[in-house]
């Protein structure tokens, strides 16, 4: 039986075609207004028979219609050309054939000048219909269009600012503004959006972010924000101007009561700014404002991190994942789980920076902020360290534990997420321990981190430093990209410091795993290492750790004997490095006046010298004898130490110059010699 309802919709279309192939204007107008009657079309007819109409009609005619004299004053005949408009622009097929700039240009006059009017909402499906079609957003990212949609969305800002309009107007106005802003959220994510963007234009962005941002009540705002940040290298610096108001903004959002997704974003986007803006401009420039923005921030964001972790004990540590679950509440703990890996790096990473700052900044003669607002920022910082210590503990006994061999047989996911957690956990503590060792050691020590975090290595570390993209900042603010960083990097400046008290000391000494982890990090940055590269002061930290350790171990002698062969193997990338070294300073003494070269040169002599003084002079130790590989390196290192000890510091810096008088007095007493049994003189380093 045929269905009525499609005989009746099938003959008022072939009536509708008739009319528009009419001979006079009447038809066609008469047959565009018995279009928008056809709403009981299924998709599929609705979609082919707009096909048709855009076939009979051709695809200048619309925009023709919007040229054509007159038409301003017949909204009638405007209303009804965008309501065809945004539904052909529904069809990805036909849209890019109305994709046309005069008609952009026409629609933004027309809201510009009615701003509320029954096409508004048509014009506004129309816009967002054409940001889905490539056509479309290459016309909406011209500069042309985008100055028109700023223009629009400042005129509905003032009018709804000055209190013109109330009632269902003014709620209808904000509907529509929330809805351009939405639209221009969607397009700040284009570099051609940010490439052609004006100071002003970014200053009313800001404005309105710290003044209306609580009114409008949406997110599209702090998206335009948000994507700023990853553009402002295109055009220069933010203004202090625009600087307040986006601290003002931010303030705003923090002391709001959001949902864990809209809290995200906030997040992202105070990272975001970090990384263009400088602290002191960022925390410092409002000496009215008491530092309350810089605490109000930490505070908040250490509570983030702490809600983090705890999701993370309930859904990946505790639970038996051989267990079988529900399959809504294992898609709602993968929800959980994913959202702290996108929050959690990024809260470590705006922690990082204020401890970085703030270090640099108390060196001073004169601190940044109030002393009162600095200990109440010690204290936070100091209870988020134990909560992150105590994490990094559980996960070190959970990886040792019979749960973690059945997550990793079950659920390999779930295995990256702990190291992912991990290395960003050690990353921040890294940074604390640099910082403020006094307030870490003892909690070091009760618990016996050192071991783990010295050797923890993440197995996938592919996978694990594809989520770590966001952690670009370090607390030397900028540092080469995560993904080439094992995690040993953000430790080295706490486990040197630490290493000068003998109890570590005695711990790397006493641990073989734990000297041929430091042995293999140093030995791959000796591989690797270029007199530009970055790593040259990773590797005179490394060398600083071994140094530390040798000295306060030197009178062990037990110790010495038992690990006296993994030490001499060291020297096998040492003093290679040592001599290449002697041989760069020989040839150009700019590298004198280079602090970072000079310093490296005097670890790696005095690395070197220390090894052969306590393992090689040693009477437990005489068995040992030089790897034969170094035999041809015996004597450039043995005159690499000579230029040296004629190459006196010329710097003021104390640790330079307390490692020079090292390497004076070791070589003194100490050479190396191609033959063991003469490898001594009697006297003994003290």
């Amino acid at each position: 039986m045929v269905d009525t309802n499609d005989t009746n919709d099938a003959k008022r279309m072939e009536t509708c075609i008739a009319m528009l192939q009419g001979p006079s204007d009447e038809h066609i107008f008469a047959g565009l207004y018995m279009i928008t009657k056809l709403d009981t079309l299924s998709i599929q007819q609705k979609c082919e028979f707009q096909r048709q109409i855009s076939q009979v009609l051709g695809r200048d005619f619309i925009p023709r219609l919007l040229d054509t004299k007159g038409i301003d004053e017949n909204e009638a005949l405007r209303s009804l050309a965008y309501n065809i408009l945004a539904s052909f622009t529904q069809d990805p097929t036909l849209a890019p054939e109305y994709a046309q700039e005069r008609i952009l240009l026409h629609l933004c006059a027309d809201l510009l000048k009615s701003p509320v009017s029954d096409m508004t909402s048509d014009c506004i499906a129309i816009l967002n219909n054409f940001t889905r079609i490539e056509r479309g957003q290459e016309l909406l990212l011209r500069k042309r269009i985008i100055t028109q949609l700023f223009a629009i969305v400042k005129t509905i800002s003032g009018e709804l600012d000055e209190k013109k309009i109330v009632g269902e107007t003014n709620e209808k106005k904000m509907i529509i503004l929330n809805d351009l802003w939405s639209l221009l959220a969607e397009l700040s994510t284009n570099k051609e959006f940010w490439s052609q963007m004006h100071l002003e234009t970014y200053g009313f962005i800001c404005f309105e972010f710290a003044n209306k941002y609580i009114k409008a009540g949406n997110f599209q705002i702090l998206k335009i924000i948000i994507e700023s940040t990853k553009w402002l290298d295109i055009w220069g610096s933010i203004r202090d101007c625009c600087l307040l108001d986006l601290r003002r903004g931010l303030e705003h959002a923090l002391r709001q009561k959001w949902p864990q997704r809209e809290r995200d974003q906030v997040w992202t986007c105070v990272y975001g700014l970090l990384n263009h803006v400088e602290c002191d401009q960022m925390f410092t420039m409002d000496k009215a404002h008491d530092s309350k923005f810089l605490i109000l921030l930490l505070n908040l964001v250490a509570i983030e991190i702490k809600l983090s972790l705890d999701e993370a004990e309930e859904s990946i540590i505790k639970p038996d994942h051989s267990d079988v679950i529900a399959v809504t509440d294992l898609k709602e703990r993968e929800e959980g789980i994913d959202r702290i890996l996108n929050v959690l790096p990024t809260c470590y990473g705006i922690v990082e920076v204020i401890i970085s700052w703030l270090a640099k900044s108390s060196s001073g003669t004169e601190l940044p902020i109030p002393f009162e607002a600095l200990f109440q920022l010690q204290q936070t910082l100091t209870e988020l360290s134990t909560v992150v210590a105590t994490m990094l503990c559980l996960i070190r006994d959970f990886m040792k534990s019979h749960l973690y061999t059945a997550l990793e047989l079950h659920d390999n996911r779930l295995t990256e997420a702990v190291h992912i957690i991990t290395y960003a956990s050690i990353r921040f503590y890294g940074a604390w321990i640099a910082e403020s060792l006094e307030d870490s050691e003892e909690l070091i020590y009760k618990h016996d981190m050192l071991p783990f975090l010295i050797c923890y290595n993440p197995n996938v570390a592919k996978d694990v430093n594809g989520y770590l993209d966001k952690l670009s900042i370090s607390a030397e603010r900028v540092t080469q990209d995560s993904r080439t960083l094992d995690p040993l990097h953000f430790l080295l400046p706490g486990i040197l410091q630490i290493t000068t008290n003998a109890k570590a000391a005695y711990a790397i000494m006493d641990n073989a795993e734990v000297q041929q982890r430091i042995f293999a990090f140093t030995c791959n940055l000796c591989r690797r290492i270029d007199v530009d590269y970055e790593s040259v002061p990773t590797l005179s930290l490394c060398l600083g750790i071994l140094i530390n350790t040798l000295m306060l171990n030197r009178d062990r002698t037990i110790t010495i004997a038992r690990y006296a062969s993994q030490w001499i193997h060291a020297l096998k990338f040492i003093m290679p490095m040592t001599c290449a070294y002697g041989t760069i300073f020989t040839q150009n003494k700019k590298f004198c006046q280079d602090l970072t070269q000079y310093e490296l040169y005097l670890h790696l002599a005095c690395t070197s010298l220390l090894i052969g003084t306590i393992f090689l002079q040693h009477e437990d130790a005489m068995h040992h004898e030089l790897p034969s590989q170094l035999d041809a390196f015996i004597q450039p290192f043995n005159d690499s130490v000579r230029n040296l000890k004629a190459l006196p510091p010329e710097f003021t810096d104390d640790s330079v110059r307390d490692l020079y008088e090292i390497i004076r007095s070791l070589s003194d007493k100490f050479t190396f010699k191609s033959e063991h049994g003469s490898n001594t003189k009697e006297s003994e380093f003290s």
